[in-house]
């Protein structure tokens, strides 16, 4: 047993460690968002991953070790908030959990401080921080190949590597934000090695450093120009939220997170379209802020009051401080960024050491009658594993869905009807729940309707029966399909 409990306490540090420290990295070309949506997954996933790993390691040990830390209760108030908003405000409520911002984000950051934080030793925390940095260093080195172009000479097969402005985070704006945070790390594991005494690792993070500050520089400078032409201002985000919140329910818990969209069609002001941005149409406000309480209302502005103060409480001047300052001023002040967000995050787990706050609660101890204990005990751990499993079965399945409306996408672009249709299909019967897949199955379904009818339309004898009876299945299905995406979101603007 108590290998089976080392082994756990092992596989649960150097999972968090290791994907906490590539998500910045992390992209993957198979869903229709290469960035944000495999970022998502596997952050849902590391969580209920983690929390498996957790159930057995209390199982074996007898013995449930939480972190009740400052930290890991305010990332709870988040969770609470975004839990009562998809409660009382979302109108779909898997498309809310799907959401980069909703509430299946917030339940897994709360899961990494509540039993991932258990995992986590002074050593680990320290190897964590070496791995982000070591990644923003590539980053760095890559924003600066794409700035003078070496990228696409160096890997001309690799069409991505084309654009000027491709990197792993998804937008300059996410690498400006990611690197900005790094480089306190940076300079805090430099320090550190100077004060023991460490010259090749020293050496080695002042060179991350530099990397770090170089790749910041050079987008910097490829994104000031671009700024008018991208991102909302905070004035407009600010208008959005107040006209949002107009409603008494709203005023509580927000538009819901899959809602944005509709709130910015509506709120956004007349001035917007005398500006370079009258076409675009946002899916996130102008900050992390002023998103979290258009969406979540008044609880999700109590929710982020609560969190920020984790970057404020306890403060020690040091580099890693400068970087929970700089966290907050991206929350105030920076367009939404998901790879920010878990980075933000990592940073609050490096920084919690001193106040990890970790309860343990051992079952034969707990009571006199520690049979009756002991039995409720594992009945509870059993349930959660098999809850675990059916959640990471679902997440499965979800992905699975994106994959396959992905592939119809390209199967259309490709003039393939048959596969198109297809693999909405499949899409759909993944995951009946998103808009977007039936919307897409609406418009394959006429579209396919009306390729059969082109023929015709040439001939004197027209359609044939068959191809009248197949003709008008499509229609009747595209018409079905397209009432079932309005009800999944009446507020929709799209559906």
């Amino acid at each position: 047993m108590k290998g089976l409990a080392y082994l756990t306490q092992t596989l649960g540090t150097w999972l968090i460690v290791g994907v906490l420290g590539i998500l910045p990295l992390f992209f993957l070309p198979l869903t229709q968002d290469f960035y944000d949506t495999p970022k998502w997954f596997l952050l849902v996933s590391l969580s209920l991953v983690l929390t498996l790993i957790w159930t057995v390691r209390s199982l074996v040990t007898q013995t449930v070790t939480v972190s009740r830390s400052p930290a890991a209760d305010r990332m709870a108030a988040m969770e609470l908030a975004s839990l009562l908003s998809l409660a009382f405000a979302s109108t779909n409520r898997v498309e809310a959990l799907l959401t980069p911002y909703g509430a299946g984000t917030w339940i897994s950051l709360a899961l990494l401080f509540l039993v991932g934080e258990t995992f986590l030793s002074q050593k680990s925390r320290t190897m964590l921080q070496t791995v982000i940095v070591s990644g923003a260093s590539i980053l760095g080195v890559l924003a600066v190949y794409q700035f003078f172009g070496l990228g696409k000479v160096m890997a001309p097969t690799l069409s991505f590597l084309a654009d000027p402005r491709f990197t792993p985070t998804g937008t300059l704006i996410g690498l400006a934000t990611v690197l900005a945070l790094t480089l306190p790390l940076a300079l805090d594991s430099a320090f550190h090695n100077v004060r023991h005494q460490k010259d090749i690792a020293f050496s080695l993070c002042v060179v991350a450093a530099v990397l770090i500050l170089g790749g910041f520089v050079a987008t910097v400078w490829q994104l000031l120009p671009m700024l008018p032409a991208t991102l909302l201002p905070l004035s407009s985000g600010w208008a959005i939220t107040l006209e949002a919140l107009k409603t008494g329910k709203q005023v509580l818990v927000g538009v819901g997170a899959e809602n944005f969209l509709s709130a910015f069609t509506r709120g956004r002001p007349v001035a917007l379209n005398n500006t370079l941005l009258w076409n675009i149409r946002f899916t996130a406000n102008s900050s992390l802020l002023l998103h979290i309480v258009t969406t979540y209302g008044l609880v999700g502005l109590a929710g982020m009051v609560f969190l920020l103060r984790s970057f404020l409480v306890p403060f020690r001047a040091s580099p890693v401080a400068l970087g929970k300052l700089l966290a907050i001023l991206i929350i105030f002040v920076v367009q939404p960024q998901f790879v920010a967000l878990i980075l933000i995050t990592a940073i609050l787990l490096i920084d919690n050491a001193d106040d990890p706050g970790i309860v343990s609660f051992h079952v034969k101890q707990s009571h006199r009658h520690h049979r009756v204990w002991t039995t409720l005990f594992y009945f509870l751990g059993l349930l959660c594993i098999a809850s675990t499993g059916v959640a990471l079965y679902l997440v499965g399945r979800a992905y699975g869905a994106e994959r396959s409306f992905y592939q119809a996408l390209e199967a259309a672009q490709r003039g393939e009807g048959k596969p198109t249709y297809e693999l909405h299909v499949t899409a759909i019967s993944g995951n009946p729940f998103v808009a977007r897949f039936h919307i897409g199955a609406s418009a394959t379904s006429l579209a396919l309707a009306q390729t059969l009818a082109k023929p015709a339309e040439s001939t004197a004898s027209g359609m044939s029966s068959t191809d009248r009876q197949i003709a008008t299945q499509l229609v009747q299905q595209s018409i079905d399909e397209a009432k079932i995406a309005v009800n999944l979101s009446p507020t929709s603007v799209i559906s």
